[in-house]
């Protein structure tokens, strides 16, 4: 029962997906990031199918880059890309690292974050505009796979790093946590990586491997801006991680 609850608790935490209600109780978030690349399941699912009815449907490229850009953001309210815009605020202030956790916390949007949202989306727009008009049969399967692989290593990388601070969102959700959520975290991640290479060995590799670096590079921003990763970390992780494997795989299939 302690599994299934976590599971609904993840569901209602990291997308809109209606799940039922109950009271929530001490525990009910042990597990929940064990599920969170569940989520991306479902918006790689849903975004595997739309690809799919476009290959029966002639629709306009245009319309096919709004629609599948949007699955993500209808299904999980768009949960990471706050998280990506309140890190960028943080990290163009130059203020202190007592600061930037502040600014973290801050509900106000700020220029320099929408800048940044601009640009990120330009970059998907193009990246996912190529991938569309490449083999869909190689295309499709990675593309919805990286919203999996992207959140299990996301998940585990909530369970290793260092926290920011002791309070907030990221701290309830992981104080729980035992190395059996990362394990079962890395094995999703590892599982799905592994699918990509078997789907293309060119372009899963070149994926995985950007993937890797954009890692690497997550940990040194986190510990070397904020002091650790904090719940909006983690958004700008998965938001900026799909977006890596997405040009990656652009670029990868258009040298191919």
């Amino acid at each position: 029962m302690t599994w299934i609850r976590s599971l609904i608790v993840a569901f209602s935490l990291y997308s809109r997906i209606p799940m039922p209600q109950f009271e929530w109780r001490e525990g009910d978030l042990k597990h929940n990031l064990v599920f969170l690349p569940w989520v991306g399941a479902v918006v790689g699912a849903l975004v595997y199918a739309s690809m799919a009815c476009f290959e029966r449907v002639s629709i306009p490229l245009v319309a096919q880059v709004a629609i599948v850009s949007a699955i993500p953001l209808i299904v999980t309210g768009g949960f990471h890309v706050d998280g990506f815009m309140d890190v960028q605020d943080a990290l163009r202030s130059y203020k202190s690292r007592e600061e930037k956790l502040e600014i973290l916390k801050d509900p106000r949007v700020g220029a320099f974050s929408v800048i940044c949202l601009l640009i990120y989306s330009l970059v998907w727009t193009a990246s996912l505009a190529i991938a569309l008009e490449d083999d869909p049969r190689v295309v499709a399967p990675i593309f919805a796979l990286s919203f999996f692989v992207v959140r299990a290593l996301s998940g585990a990388l909530a369970l290793t790093l260092r926290r920011a601070r002791n309070d907030g969102a990221l701290a309830m959700e992981t104080r729980d946590a035992g190395n059996v959520d990362l394990w079962l975290l890395a094995c999703q991640a590892t599982l799905g990586a592994a699918t990509m290479i078997w789907l293309d060995a060119v372009s899963g590799v070149a994926c995985v491997l950007a993937l890797a670096l954009f890692t690497a590079r997550y940990r040194r921003l986190c510990y070397r801006e904020f002091g650790g990763v904090t719940g909006d970390t983690a958004g700008y992780y998965v938001t900026v991680g799909e977006n890596v494997v997405l040009t990656t795989l652009a670029i990868a299939r258009a040298l191919q």
